[in-house]
């Protein structure tokens, strides 16, 4: 009995390691090649971007293909690709055009950043390269473009302090230059500008080449207004060419001479920001025949939005703007600017539209705004009054920072109400009170006021009237 149960023993043993070899009979070789014949990405597929003669061509949607080299990702259609990684040690680099039979449109979000690439050679299929992708390589020389390349956007900082990058060419398919894509780029002497570009972003050139490329002080990248020196007039305007299709971001932004600014009919872009913060602004002036922008109410409106993206001290908000723009009354710097009128058409009020006036002391929130954003009135120090509508549910922390004669509130808003549990709460809107008008109908709320605050007799019908008790 001993002696079969040995045998039984050696005979399960001998098909498990039969089993073992079998499965075994399609382990990978050193080359990367198996013995089954089944095919895997070598570093050889990378010539022909990526392409395998295997059945898998790495299609499954939201799914990244990787070979040795690179990593792609699916487009969000399904079409093409985006190169999100790269894995080498080359000096010189050519990025593929096509990965299994579809074209690289794209260079994902710091995909070389601070790498050591000097030279790369970019596909035609190429249509963007994201932010930072290039960004402080600081040993890349060069970058290829050929003339038929089918780039259309650089984006923010993507070729950031490229110390050493002296050539590139960029092509006439190009529109958009992000934020920032060369500044820093101090090698960069001479850059050919398409007239093809529509738009481009704060600082996107500092480098300090297109400093000759100045028009009465207005300076030009292609057909886009970048940029202003302020040499050592007073006062000023600008009038821009008529061939300018866009302004860049903050172009103009915090500009202290020039008093006005006219914009021909043939700019279709204006960047954010561009002519916003100009303390001495007075007057804007657009083509009649501009189809994108007006200049109706002396400011500088966007037509499809109703948005009204600069005012000036002499500006009347026409009756159908539904949103005043980020800062687009900031820092105007006029005695007589002490109130301003926002017609009952206005449902949103952006950031800081009215940060830094220092002379605006009476402003009324119309009924559709439902938020009071950051920094709205931040420094407006001579500020003294302000009715709070009940469409009012949230205020931001910065609201109304600074607004030290802030000394009368009026709140018809419930939940504004709710906010003022300690007293720099609610966007610091009672920090500087010593008068609080509460709306009747929602004094169950007014608990929140006992601790700064005590009740007296009002002088205003329909209000309870709340004084300040400490400072």
């Amino acid at each position: 009995m001993k002696k079969f149960l040995k045998f039984l023993i050696v005979i399960m043993l001998l098909a498990s390691f039969i089993t073992v070899l079998a499965a075994c009979g399609g382990t990978q070789n050193g080359d990367g090649s198996t013995d089954d014949g089944s095919d895997v990405t070598t570093g050889d597929d990378t010539q022909n971007g990526g392409n395998t003669d295997g059945d898998n061509d790495g299609d499954s949607e939201d799914e990244e293909v990787t070979t040795p080299e690179y990593t792609y990702s699916l487009v969000e259609d399904g079409t093409a690709y985006e190169l999100i990684k790269v894995i080498t040690d080359e000096k010189i680099i050519t990025i593929p055009a096509l990965y299994n039979d579809k074209p690289v449109v794209g260079i994902g979000t710091e995909v070389f950043r601070n790498t050591q690439i000097e030279e790369v050679n970019l596909p035609d299929t190429l249509t963007y390269l994201s932010e930072r992708a290039f960004s402080l390589c600081i040993s890349l020389k060069k970058v290829n473009l050929t003339t038929s390349s089918s780039l259309q956007k650089i984006g923010e900082k993507a070729f950031y302090q490229c110390e050493y990058l002296h050539t590139i060419t960029l092509p006439e398919t190009l529109e958009e230059v992000g934020a920032s894509a060369f500044e820093g780029c101090i090698d960069l002497v001479s850059l050919n500008i398409p007239s093809s570009i529509k738009v481009v972003g704060e600082n996107a050139f500092e480098c300090g080449w297109y400093r000759n490329l100045t028009d009465k002080g207005v300076i030009y990248v292609g057909k886009v207004a970048y940029s202003y020196i302020q040499g050592e007039e007073q006062t000023a305007t600008v009038t821009l060419r008529n061939d300018t299709i866009a302004v860049a971001e903050k172009a103009f932004y915090g500009n202290d001479i020039i008093t006005a600014v006219t914009i021909p009919a043939s700019v279709t872009c204006i960047g954010d920001l561009a002519f916003n913060a100009m303390s001495k602004l007075q007057t804007i002036t657009v083509d009649s025949e501009n189809a994108k922008y007006s200049s109706e109410g002396n400011a500088l409106i966007e037509i499809a939005t109703d948005k009204l993206l600069v005012g000036t001290c002499q500006t009347e908000i026409p009756a159908y703007i539904a949103t005043l723009g980020k800062e687009s009354f900031a820092y105007i710097d006029n005695a007589d600017l002490t109130t301003i009128f926002i017609p009952d058409s206005v449902t949103a009020i952006e950031e800081g539209a009215f940060r830094g006036i220092k002379s605006l002391k009476n402003i009324d929130i119309p009924m559709g705004v439902t938020f009071l954003s950051d920094y709205l009135f931040f420094e407006c120090s001579a500020l003294e009054s302000i009715k709070i509508k009940m469409s009012v549910n949230d205020i931001s922390n910065t609201c109304f920072a600074r607004c030290t004669s802030l000394k009368t509130v009026t709140i018809d808003s419930d939940d504004v109400l709710k906010l003022c549990a300690l007293k720099v709460d609610a966007g610091h809107l009672l920090e500087w009170a010593t008068t609080v008008y509460v709306i009747e109908g929602i004094e169950a709320s007014s608990h929140y006021l006992v601790a700064f605050f005590e009740v007296v007799t009002s002088d205003r019908a329909g209000y309870t009237e709340w004084n300040i008790t400490q400072q």
